[in-house]
């Protein structure tokens, strides 16, 4: 009896774990912008015109989002409104940024749902004198900034925007080291055929992905996503 109660009266908490305002809030909100850092691929990408989006970042959002019920759709970070000096974002509609967690934005984030290790790269058989101060590449992750300068304080930081660019700049003696995503530097290693670069094991730092909320209905919306990442 209790048995049919529930099922008649509370289908929804016996069908996912969302509750009855969840469930309604993502019938009614279905679709949700997720920006992001315009990445080479494999970790995302905007040039597959099929699906308008492809990589790593891309099949994992949609997993999330076939699991909360939300429609994502996927734009340039550029194009996200934002205050000026680019640290107060628009509360005016709900939007999410896809970011690491180290970063300048810690409030609001999602569980997180990728984590990724990052390393020194640097050029085989090249003597780097440490008694000066190192040049570090890295590829506009304000994430990279934060850890290169906890552990090397006195390191000048390079951006180089794109872990192509980094690579490059160790080849060619302009940085010491590139500190790089593992995933996207040995996939850029491997498309460019380079064979005198490698990583230095000495340091390498975990970092996890997460989901940023916004808008007025950024709490729901998080609690919805966490239950589709766990």
């Amino acid at each position: 009896f209790t048995v049919n109660l529930r099922t008649r009266y509370f289908s929804y908490l016996s069908e996912t774990p969302f509750t009855k305002e969840e469930k309604e809030f993502v019938d009614n909100n279905k679709d949700v912008t997720i920006y992001i850092k315009r990445e080479s691929s494999p970790i995302f990408s905007f040039e597959t015109k099929k699906k308008g989006a492809s990589g790593v970042f891309y099949d994992l959002c949609q997993l999330i989002a076939s699991k909360s019920g939300f429609n994502f759709t996927y734009r340039p970070i550029e194009e996200m409104p934002v205050y000026s000096q680019g640290e107060e974002i628009s509360e005016n509609f709900s939007q999410i940024l896809c970011l690491p967690k180290i970063g300048k934005w810690q409030e609001n984030l999602s569980s997180p749902f990728w984590t990724v290790d990052f390393s020194l790269y640097y050029k085989i058989n090249k003597d780097v004198v440490t008694n000066r101060k190192l040049t570090i590449s890295t590829a506009d992750y304000s994430s990279s900034f934060d850890v290169i300068r906890s552990e090397f304080p006195l390191a000048e930081i390079v951006n180089d925007v794109i872990s192509e660019k980094a690579i490059k700049s160790v080849l060619k003696n302009k940085s010491d080291f590139a500190f790089l995503n593992d995933y996207l530097a040995s996939f850029v290693i491997q498309q460019m055929r380079i064979n005198n670069v490698a990583k230095l094991p000495a340091l390498t730092v975990p970092v996890d992905y997460h989901l940023k909320l916004f808008g007025p209905d950024k709490d729901l919306i998080k609690s919805i996503i966490n239950k589709a990442i766990a």
